[in-house]
């Protein structure tokens, strides 16, 4: 396997070195190295802070709570949480209203004679 080097980067180990021209090179090279952990460095600094900053803003919406009616409604065979929507939602869209039915009844389960609050609509 062959390797072509540039002869820029090649030293000479036959004879005796001009300990100067070691030296700058040495020099060069270690600034090269402190430039770019620099770099990286500050690179990493600056992605944490846009990081950091799209962290803030605005902060989500909280979910309004929904009144919810004095006459509680007793499940009849055959209901579903759409069923009853679809008598009780009001003014409210219909898939608001079974969102609503589900928080205000604490999940989406429903069995007959169970007692179900009715968010007002």
């Amino acid at each position: 396997m062959a390797l072509a080097l540039d002869p820029r980067f090649v030293v000479e180990l036959s004879g005796p070195a001009d300990e100067g021209a070691v030296v700058a090179v040495y020099r060069r090279r270690r600034a090269v190295v402190a430039l770019l952990a620099l770099m990286l460095v500050l690179g990493g600094v600056f992605a944490a802070g846009r990081a950091m900053a799209s962290g803030g803003g605005v902060p989500a919406s909280v979910p309004t709570a929904q009144p919810v009616q004095s006459e509680p409604y007793i499940v009849q065979p055959g209901d579903t949480l759409w069923s009853i929507a679809g008598r009780f939602h009001g003014s409210d869209s219909l898939a608001g209203y079974v969102e609503a039915l589900v928080r205000a009844n604490e999940g989406p389960d429903i069995a007959i004679g169970q007692r179900l609050l009715l968010p007002a609509g």
